[in-house]
């Protein structure tokens, strides 16, 4: 017992019982830190395409002083002409009028002269080209129409033979029944629009010599089938007449009794067998022929007879005196 407690007291005096001994402390692995999310961009708003504005009207930019000055004539209609070394130029701002003859109408300022017509240039500001304006000008062989036309009226430039190429603008809207009639030897359109801007212009019956600037005649067309003729008899005297148009091809009393005496004006007609180009042609008459005028039509065509055949003609190609 006594030994048990001197040994107590002799620790007591050593300091205690030593402490345990530990390892080292671990680092703590910090947690990794996450990268940073990158921000959306968000995507730019389009911005609205905007419509586009239509051309101003262009303002007159001579008085007519000054036009008169420069050698040009007034006209009705508001506009002005020149005729020089066989250039037809119009210049003015507005509507061309219509010179439709054929129906009651007047004829246009320089159909005298339509003969000496070489080239036409209608300058900006005019917005259309007239009914007739320049029907039988058979010497005509270029035409430039403006920027900002929108429509050819009907027979605008029917019967010109010698016509071989035109400018026309992306602004056109309408070519009316017959404007290239009989343009047979039109070979060059000149066009600067698209493929689908020249579909959409509404092109009227009657263009059949008006070519598509793409290659291909132009979907608007309106191409009305040439109705097939009858077989003339074994003497060639029958009637080359379309089928359903006897009634068209007679004449009535009193048109034969009021008929007139007439020529043909043209270089050459083409003898229908009905009042449009959708007829059959039954034959070529030359300038000269001798003709009987039964009726004119009202919309372009006159109903004559010749050497007892009775048939169709454009009313450009008659005249009541001899050429």
């Amino acid at each position: 017992m006594a030994l048990l407690l001197a040994s107590g007291l002799l620790l007591s005096a050593c300091g205690g019982a030593p402490e345990p001994t530990t390892g080292p402390t671990p680092e703590t692995t910090p947690a990794p830190t996450p990268e940073p999310t990158p921000e959306s961009t968000p995507e730019p708003t389009p911005e609205p395409t905007p419509e586009p504005t239509p051309e101003p009207t262009p303002e007159p930019t001579l008085s007519p002083a000054e036009y008169a000055a420069r050698g040009f004539k007034s006209s009705e209609d508001g506009l002005y002409w020149k005729l020089k070394d066989g250039a037809l130029t119009i210049s003015g701002v507005g509507e061309m009028g219509g010179y439709n003859a054929y129906d009651g109408g007047a004829y246009s300022p320089w159909y005298d002269a339509r003969q000496e017509i070489t080239s036409l240039v209608i300058e900006e500001g005019v917005s259309s080209v007239g009914d007739g304006a320049f029907a039988g000008c058979e010497g005509l062989k270029s035409a430039a129409l403006p920027k900002g036309l929108v429509s050819i009226g009907r027979y605008a430039f029917s019967h010109c033979f010698g016509l071989t190429g035109v400018e026309l603008p992306k602004s056109l809207r309408v070519i009316e029944k017959g404007a290239f009639y009989s343009c047979w030897n039109l070979s060059e359109v000149s066009f600067p629009g698209t493929e689908e801007q020249w579909d959409a212009i509404y092109i009227e019956e009657g263009n059949e010599a008006l070519p598509s600037p793409f290659g291909a005649e132009p979907a608007s067309v309106e191409s009305a089938e040439l109705i097939p003729p009858e077989p003339e008899s074994e003497g060639g005297a029958g009637d080359a007449a379309a089928a359903g148009t006897d009634e068209l091809l007679t004449a009535t009393d009193e048109e034969l009794s009021n008929a007139s005496p007439a020529y043909i004006a043209s270089e050459q007609a083409e003898l229908r067998a009905g009042p449009g180009t959708q007829y059959q042609s039954l034959s070529s008459l030359p300038r000269g022929a001798e003709i009987e005028v039964l009726a004119f039509t009202g919309d372009g065509w006159a109903k004559i007879r010749h050497e007892g055949r009775i048939g169709y003609v454009y009313h450009e190609d008659v005249s009541f005196s001899e050429p």
